[in-house]
């Protein structure tokens, strides 16, 4: 926890000024205001930028248009039938990346095309990159204004032309996943959603209003594969916060991916985030990888259990429904609620 401290003081000193943690809240217009203080205080009371500024922009792909996407307006939804290929009675899937990432990331484009192949849905693309690339506090409080946008969205949808949010289902990785749970907050009766390692930095023991957590959808299923502590740059948690949480290879250190090595500490100290990023990155990148091969490839058979200590010898066995889960994509709302384990291989596909 010391390096985070460190890095967190340097960053903030580096690009934020200290007036700026003094404000005590922001507005934009029909998101509301933001403010700093409790539960709000994980982001050392960075307050979020602007929509613009953070650079948030949906964009629609469906079978009909599966490479180049629809630009959609959040602001506005009342043409989005007759000016995009928007299916009001089909799905709606709704992809977030998280930190250090953007909407081209190989993951997002994959998950797209895999969805697209499973089933005839809206598949909506969620990008903040400029936002996504702050100093990890200022992305932090920026996530809550993302979350706002597509609620409002997601809100106005239901609103203008009658779509079910019992029939959305909202995919996050890392900071993505936290944003996802804002927007089942905000707009209530999302039918899933799937925390692809929920970002454990700033959000460990905070109150649930501030984190992904089970009430934020009737199904919330987390994989967790990057859960060691921050020192060892781990940029996951081992915490439950889920209807069904997913641990595999125990929730740490995943097979096939690298040691973080000393180079990735001096990444982060001389100010190289997309370096220490890249070099640690492999165990919190493997959940979506996990979750893409859950869509069309892989079951991924996962045991109900107490510890992965357990789980290895022997003692939990996946031989019924109340014991047994799919995780990934499959994950159902009959799935009991609890954490499981599973082992995979260290080459894709994991299975």
């Amino acid at each position: 926890m010391l390096l985070f401290v460190v890095l967190c003081a340097l960053l903030t000193g580096a690009q934020a000024g200290l007036l700026d943690i003094f404000d005590s809240k922001v507005c934009y217009g029909v998101l509301g205001c933001f403010r700093n203080d409790a539960p709000f205080t994980n982001s050392w009371r960075e307050l979020p930028n602007s929509p613009e500024k953070i650079g948030v922009s949906l964009t629609l792909y469906t079978r009909a248009n599966p490479l180049e996407g629809d630009a959609l307006d959040w602001r506005n939804t009342e043409n989005i039938i007759s000016r995009t290929h928007f299916d009001p009675n089909a799905e709606v899937k709704v992809i977030i990346h998280g930190y250090m990432n953007d909407g081209m990331d190989y993951w997002v484009v994959n998950m797209t095309r895999a969805l697209l192949q499973a089933g005839h849905y809206n598949v909506i693309k969620v990008a903040w990159g400029p936002g996504a690339h702050a100093v990890y506090p200022k992305a932090v409080a920026n996530t809550r204004v993302v979350g706002a946008v597509t609620a409002h969205f997601l809100t106005s949808l239901r609103n203008a032309h009658n779509v079910s949010m019992s029939r959305v289902h909202l995919m996050g990785h890392s900071l993505g996943a936290h944003i996802a749970g804002y927007v089942g907050s905000d707009a209530r009766g999302i039918a899933r959603i799937s925390g692809m390692d929920p970002a454990g930095p700033l959000f460990e023991s905070t109150d649930p209003a501030v984190r992904i957590d089970s009430t934020d959808a009737d199904l919330v299923d987390c994989i967790h594969s990057d859960g060691v502590p921050l020192e060892d740059m781990g940029f996951g948690t081992l915490s439950a916060w889920c209807d069904v949480d997913f641990y595999p290879n125990g929730g740490g250190h995943q097979a096939g991916c690298p040691k973080p090595v000393s180079g990735a500490i001096l990444d982060v100290f001389s100010m190289n985030m997309l370096g220490a990023e890249t070099a640690v990155s492999c165990s919190h990148s493997r959940s979506h990888d996990l979750y893409v091969d859950s869509i069309i490839t892989c079951t991924y058979p996962s045991s109900r259990c107490d510890s992965y200590a357990k789980f290895k010898a022997g003692k939990c066995a996946c031989n019924s429904p109340s014991s047994c889960a799919s995780m990934g994509y499959r994950t159902s709302k009959s799935t009991a609620p609890g954490k499981y384990y599973l082992v995979t291989t260290g080459t894709e596909p994991f299975c």
